[in-house]
């Protein structure tokens, strides 16, 4: 997929320069296909936490403060609890970059991983690599129609801008949780029939 070959191209790009950086990927499996694109880079320098490793977040934290060029994988499982205080060789380098690898279908995730760098006035960014393959937009394609079709054309003479990719996804995700909520309360509506009327 092109947006995976972007995205691995700029994470390796930024480890070579020194840059250290949090990385949100979708699954373990994405996260397996992402570590086999990191070509030319030490495997010593990647460090991998998911649902099945969750315990090795401490040593994720520990040596993506301290040591510059390191890249951490992570799904949401894996990446909740970081409190990353960078060293000084990190924050001189611009401090931790998060880069989230697809839409989140959930804004509270995808604010929690924002929210792991540039915490307590500490140097950082985030960087999304987001595209119209992400599964937020194959999953609910009739709600995701919509969003498509106005990313599209903001992206017909060029990349959108965040702000206007932001104002676009956080639209989709209102109407996907509408779309949750009304489904559960519709379930509940059935099950509250008598079973002659379901």
């Amino acid at each position: 997929e092109e947006s995976r070959k972007a995205a691995i191209d700029d994470i390796v790009r930024l480890s070579r320069a020194g840059e250290s950086l949090l990385v949100k990927v979708s699954s373990p499996q994405a996260a397996d296909e992402y570590i086999r694109g990191f070509k030319g880079i030490d495997s010593s320098r990647i460090i991998r936490v998911d649902a099945r490793n969750s315990e090795e977040i401490t040593t994720l934290v520990k040596k993506l403060s301290s040591t510059a060029g390191m890249i951490g994988i992570v799904t949401n499982i894996g990446g909740i609890g970081i409190d990353i205080q960078i060293n000084e060789e990190i924050a001189n380098h611009g401090g931790i970059i998060a880069i989230s690898t697809y839409v989140d279908e959930s804004q509270l995730d995808e604010e929690q991983f924002k929210g792991r760098v540039g915490r307590n006035n500490q140097p950082g960014r985030y960087i999304a690599h987001w595209s119209l393959e992400d599964e937020i937009f194959t999953r609910y394609q009739e709600v995701a129609q919509e969003a498509r079709g106005i990313l599209a054309r903001k992206t017909a003479k060029g990349p959108a801008s965040g702000e206007d990719s932001m104002a676009v996804i956080t639209h989709l995700r209102r109407l996907i949780s509408e779309q949750n909520i009304h489904s559960i309360q519709e379930a509940k509506r059935r099950d509250d029939l008598p079973p002659a009327q379901r």
